[in-house]
């Protein structure tokens, strides 16, 4: 199961915490057991270590929710893929996907 989520903006310079909330597609006591987060650009090169600051990549308290830390990023190499994709304790597979544009 894949949804889609569209950031519209997003300054080269500007940093910031983004989260992927699984909330509404895990059953009742079901929960995130692993997960990965990667990025690609436009040409679909990956730039999970330089878009993405994996050091800050956290589970969130009720673990349901993935966070990470946006880095910089250039308008030459937008729009930008993040794929957040968790394993959840019934084994199910569920991947959120979100698109960042730079501007400008």
């Amino acid at each position: 199961m894949s949804y889609r989520i569209h950031l519209t903006r997003k300054r080269p310079d500007e940093e910031f915490v983004i989260e992927a909330d699984f909330s509404n597609l895990l059953a009742t006591g079901e929960t995130i057991n692993t997960f990965t987060i990667t990025a690609t650009d436009k040409d679909g090169s990956s730039v999970s270590t330089t878009f993405l600051d994996q050091s800050t990549k956290t589970l969130d308290s009720d673990s349901t929710g993935i966070q990470i830390q946006l880095r910089a990023g250039t308008d030459a190499l937008s729009p930008y893929k993040v794929l957040f994709q968790a394993i959840s304790t019934s084994d199910n597979t569920f991947e959120i996907v979100v698109y960042v544009n730079v501007r400008t």
